[in-house]
Protein backbone atom coordinates (compact mmCIF):
# COMPACT_ATOMS: atom_id res chain seq x y z
CA UNK A 1 0.00 0.00 0.00
CA UNK A 2 2.60 2.51 0.85
CA UNK A 3 4.45 1.32 -3.05
CA UNK A 4 1.79 3.68 -4.59
CA UNK A 5 2.53 7.45 -5.16
CA UNK A 6 0.18 9.96 -3.70
CA UNK A 7 -1.95 10.09 -7.34
CA UNK A 8 -2.40 6.29 -7.70
CA UNK A 9 -2.94 6.12 -3.75
CA UNK A 10 -5.59 8.92 -4.31
CA UNK A 11 -7.16 6.77 -7.18
CA UNK A 12 -7.38 3.65 -5.73
CA UNK A 13 -8.58 4.64 -1.79
CA UNK A 14 -10.38 8.05 -3.25
CA UNK A 15 -8.44 9.75 -0.39
CA UNK A 16 -4.23 11.42 0.21
CA UNK A 17 -1.91 9.38 2.25
CA UNK A 18 -2.01 11.84 5.23
CA UNK A 19 -6.32 11.78 5.32
CA UNK A 20 -5.41 7.98 5.00
CA UNK A 21 -3.62 7.99 8.28
CA UNK A 22 -5.41 10.58 10.05
CA UNK A 23 -8.77 8.27 9.32
CA UNK A 24 -6.95 5.29 10.83
CA UNK A 25 -5.94 7.25 13.91
CA UNK A 26 -9.76 7.98 14.41
CA UNK A 27 -10.96 4.72 13.74
CA UNK A 28 -8.63 2.18 15.71
CA UNK A 29 -10.17 3.28 19.30
CA UNK A 30 -13.90 2.07 18.07
CA UNK A 31 -12.66 -0.81 16.38
CA UNK A 32 -13.23 -4.53 18.09
CA UNK A 33 -9.95 -6.84 19.20
CA UNK A 34 -11.69 -9.64 17.49
CA UNK A 35 -9.09 -10.15 14.93
CA UNK A 36 -6.43 -9.24 17.24
CA UNK A 37 -6.59 -12.63 19.07
CA UNK A 38 -4.90 -14.63 15.56
CA UNK A 39 -1.74 -15.75 14.78
CA UNK A 40 -1.65 -13.23 12.24
CA UNK A 41 -3.89 -10.27 13.42
CA UNK A 42 -4.50 -7.74 10.67
CA UNK A 43 -4.24 -4.24 11.18
CA UNK A 44 -6.28 -1.35 11.39
CA UNK A 45 -4.55 -0.13 8.45
CA UNK A 46 -5.38 -3.28 6.42
CA UNK A 47 -8.72 -2.88 7.37
CA UNK A 48 -9.28 0.42 6.22
CA UNK A 49 -7.66 -0.18 3.49
CA UNK A 50 -9.91 -3.58 2.40
CA UNK A 51 -12.97 -0.98 3.50
CA UNK A 52 -12.28 2.39 1.37
CA UNK A 53 -11.78 0.22 -1.53
CA UNK A 54 -14.94 -1.49 -1.43
CA UNK A 55 -16.69 1.64 -0.57
CA UNK A 56 -14.58 3.44 -3.54
CA UNK A 57 -15.31 0.52 -6.30
CA UNK A 58 -18.25 -1.34 -5.72
CA UNK A 59 -16.20 -4.40 -6.01
CA UNK A 60 -18.09 -7.48 -4.75
CA UNK A 61 -16.55 -9.12 -1.22
CA UNK A 62 -15.55 -12.28 -3.47
CA UNK A 63 -13.25 -10.50 -5.85
CA UNK A 64 -12.14 -7.93 -2.50
CA UNK A 65 -11.44 -10.85 -0.90
CA UNK A 66 -9.29 -12.38 -3.63
CA UNK A 67 -7.26 -9.35 -3.96
CA UNK A 68 -6.31 -9.33 -0.61
CA UNK A 69 -5.89 -12.87 0.28
CA UNK A 70 -8.41 -13.24 2.35
CA UNK A 71 -11.61 -14.97 3.60
CA UNK A 72 -14.87 -13.45 2.07
CA UNK A 73 -16.32 -13.64 5.60
CA UNK A 74 -13.64 -12.01 6.98
CA UNK A 75 -13.76 -9.76 4.22
CA UNK A 76 -16.73 -8.89 4.89
CA UNK A 77 -16.74 -8.71 8.96
CA UNK A 78 -14.02 -6.47 8.34
CA UNK A 79 -16.12 -3.82 6.21
CA UNK A 80 -19.01 -4.32 8.75
CA UNK A 81 -16.81 -3.55 11.83
CA UNK A 82 -14.78 -0.75 9.47
CA UNK A 83 -18.20 1.51 8.62
CA UNK A 84 -19.83 1.23 12.05
CA UNK A 85 -16.30 2.60 13.33
CA UNK A 86 -16.00 5.35 10.65
CA UNK A 87 -19.72 6.25 11.80
CA UNK A 88 -19.08 6.08 15.65
CA UNK A 89 -15.55 8.10 14.81
CA UNK A 90 -16.67 11.20 12.68
CA UNK A 91 -20.67 11.33 13.15
CA UNK A 92 -19.91 13.41 15.69
CA UNK A 93 -17.75 16.09 13.88
CA UNK A 94 -19.13 15.91 10.44
CA UNK A 95 -22.84 14.66 10.51
CA UNK A 96 -23.52 15.94 14.37
CA UNK A 97 -27.03 16.56 15.04
CA UNK A 98 -28.32 20.69 14.67
CA UNK A 99 -28.37 21.91 18.56
CA UNK A 100 -30.91 24.00 20.00
CA UNK A 101 -29.15 27.13 18.42
CA UNK A 102 -28.51 25.66 15.13
CA UNK A 103 -32.14 24.72 14.69
CA UNK A 104 -33.44 28.57 15.85
CA UNK A 105 -30.88 29.80 12.76
CA UNK A 106 -32.44 26.95 10.26
CA UNK A 107 -36.06 28.47 11.53
CA UNK A 108 -34.99 32.30 10.93
CA UNK A 109 -32.99 31.75 8.05
CA UNK A 110 -36.49 30.07 6.34
CA UNK A 111 -38.37 33.08 7.84
CA UNK A 112 -36.05 35.46 6.55
CA UNK A 113 -35.66 34.20 2.81
CA UNK A 114 -38.57 32.45 2.31
CA UNK A 115 -41.41 33.89 4.79
CA UNK A 116 -41.87 30.61 5.40
CA UNK A 117 -42.01 30.86 9.48
CA UNK A 118 -40.88 28.36 12.16
CA UNK A 119 -39.87 25.57 9.83
CA UNK A 120 -36.51 23.29 10.49
CA UNK A 121 -36.34 21.56 7.60
CA UNK A 122 -37.40 20.61 4.04
CA UNK A 123 -37.82 16.75 4.19
CA UNK A 124 -37.91 14.34 1.26
CA UNK A 125 -37.04 11.11 1.03
CA UNK A 126 -35.47 8.48 -1.14
CA UNK A 127 -35.51 4.57 -1.79
CA UNK A 128 -32.54 2.46 -1.95
CA UNK A 129 -32.31 -0.53 -3.32
CA UNK A 130 -31.54 -3.53 -1.38
CA UNK A 131 -31.54 -7.28 -1.45
CA UNK A 132 -34.58 -8.44 0.82
CA UNK A 133 -32.90 -10.02 4.21
CA UNK A 134 -33.88 -13.40 4.43
CA UNK A 135 -37.26 -14.46 6.40
CA UNK A 136 -38.25 -10.73 5.82
CA UNK A 137 -41.20 -11.34 3.81
CA UNK A 138 -42.49 -7.82 2.45
CA UNK A 139 -41.26 -5.22 5.39
CA UNK A 140 -39.21 -4.13 3.13
CA UNK A 141 -40.82 -3.84 -0.34
CA UNK A 142 -42.05 -0.85 -1.20
CA UNK A 143 -44.57 0.60 -3.88
CA UNK A 144 -42.49 0.91 -6.92
CA UNK A 145 -42.23 -3.19 -6.52
CA UNK A 146 -38.66 -3.46 -5.58
CA UNK A 147 -36.86 -3.75 -2.01
CA UNK A 148 -35.80 -0.78 -0.28
CA UNK A 149 -34.92 1.47 2.99
CA UNK A 150 -35.84 4.71 3.07
CA UNK A 151 -33.32 7.80 3.11
CA UNK A 152 -34.85 10.56 4.73
CA UNK A 153 -33.19 13.71 4.43
CA UNK A 154 -33.73 17.59 5.62
CA UNK A 155 -32.40 20.54 4.15
CA UNK A 156 -32.17 24.04 5.42
CA UNK A 157 -33.57 27.35 4.06
CA UNK A 158 -30.24 27.35 1.39
CA UNK A 159 -30.77 23.52 -0.08
CA UNK A 160 -28.25 22.06 2.38
CA UNK A 161 -28.68 18.93 4.70
CA UNK A 162 -28.53 19.64 7.80
CA UNK A 163 -29.34 15.89 9.18
CA UNK A 164 -30.42 12.81 7.69
CA UNK A 165 -31.54 8.86 8.82
CA UNK A 166 -32.09 5.42 6.86
CA UNK A 167 -35.62 3.82 7.67
CA UNK A 168 -36.01 0.62 7.71
CA UNK A 169 -39.52 -1.34 6.48
CA UNK A 170 -39.95 1.41 3.99
CA UNK A 171 -41.25 3.10 7.20
CA UNK A 172 -42.39 6.84 6.05
CA UNK A 173 -44.84 6.84 8.98
CA UNK A 174 -41.55 6.02 11.90
CA UNK A 175 -42.22 10.63 11.54
CA UNK A 176 -44.88 9.87 13.20
CA UNK A 177 -43.19 8.80 16.36
CA UNK A 178 -40.61 11.55 16.79
CA UNK A 179 -38.21 10.09 14.28
CA UNK A 180 -37.61 14.18 13.48
CA UNK A 181 -36.30 14.67 16.81
CA UNK A 182 -36.59 18.64 17.13
CA UNK A 183 -35.60 19.28 20.61
CA UNK A 184 -38.75 18.64 22.75
CA UNK A 185 -38.76 21.71 24.67
CA UNK A 186 -42.43 21.95 26.57
CA UNK A 187 -42.52 25.81 26.72
CA UNK A 188 -41.68 25.87 23.68
CA UNK A 189 -44.35 23.02 22.37
CA UNK A 190 -47.25 25.27 24.45
CA UNK A 191 -46.48 28.22 22.41
CA UNK A 192 -49.49 29.76 21.07
CA UNK A 193 -46.98 30.99 18.21
CA UNK A 194 -46.06 27.16 17.05
CA UNK A 195 -48.61 27.82 14.08
CA UNK A 196 -48.23 30.31 11.49
CA UNK A 197 -50.45 33.37 12.40
CA UNK A 198 -52.80 33.10 9.54
CA UNK A 199 -54.52 30.04 11.53
CA UNK A 200 -56.05 32.24 13.91
CA UNK A 201 -57.94 34.17 12.26
CA UNK A 202 -58.61 32.56 8.25
CA UNK A 203 -58.07 29.47 6.94
CA UNK A 204 -55.40 28.52 4.59
CA UNK A 205 -56.00 28.52 0.89
CA UNK A 206 -54.97 25.33 0.13
CA UNK A 207 -56.04 22.03 2.63
CA UNK A 208 -53.16 21.52 4.67
CA UNK A 209 -51.81 19.04 7.63
CA UNK A 210 -50.57 20.81 10.80
CA UNK A 211 -48.44 18.64 13.42
CA UNK A 212 -45.65 19.53 15.74
CA UNK A 213 -42.99 17.82 14.03
CA UNK A 214 -43.99 18.58 9.85
CA UNK A 215 -46.78 19.93 7.74
CA UNK A 216 -47.97 18.33 4.29
CA UNK A 217 -50.23 19.94 1.42
CA UNK A 218 -52.88 17.07 0.41
CA UNK A 219 -52.09 16.07 -3.19
CA UNK A 220 -54.52 17.68 -6.06
CA UNK A 221 -55.30 14.23 -7.35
Amino acid sequence: MRSLDEERHFQYFRMSAPKFDDLVSRVIRYLPDSHQNHRNPIGASQRLAVTLRYLATGIGLQALSASYKMGTSTVSGIVEEMCSAIWDALQGEYMAFPSRGQWQDIAEDFRRQWQFPLCVGAIDGKHVRIRAPARSGSDFHNYKGFFSIVLMAAADANYIGSFMSMLAHTGVRAMEVSWVAVPSDPDWQRATSIYPPLLSYQAPQHPVLFFSWGMRPFPYR
